[in-house]
């Protein structure tokens, strides 16, 4: 039964009490460093998702969600991404690299 929000277990989810969003892949850096960078990365993320909605959602999208998370659970920066328009398979590492890539102009407000 679900009684509240923390009844849901997601990768990523609301937060009603905060008002925030919760990103519960990487919760367990070794260093206070990494948490750091870590938060950063995924708040840049989300403003640039905000203002530049770089993709429209389809309802497909989340086919590939649970091979991709595996890879990335496996083989962490050495796994493959599959994209599921294209079907395309990238290096994690890459595409976390070209994603940085186009965060970086982008500022947090």
């Amino acid at each position: 039964m679900i009684d509240s929000m923390k009844d849901l277990h997601w990768d990523i989810r609301p937060s009603p009490q905060f008002g925030t969003v919760e990103v519960r892949v990487m919760d367990t850096p070794l260093t206070l460093a990494q948490a750091i960078h870590i938060a950063g990365f995924i708040q840049t993320l989300a403003c640039w998702l905000l203002t530049e909605r770089p993709f429209k959602h389809q309802p497909d999208d989340y086919l590939l969600y649970p091979f991709n998370r595996y890879q990335a659970c496996r083989y962490g920066l050495d796994g493959t991404l599959t994209d599921v328009r294209s079907g395309e398979q990238r290096s994690i590492r890459q595409e976390i690299l070209q994603l940085a890539d186009r965060l970086a102009p982008s500022p947090i407000s």
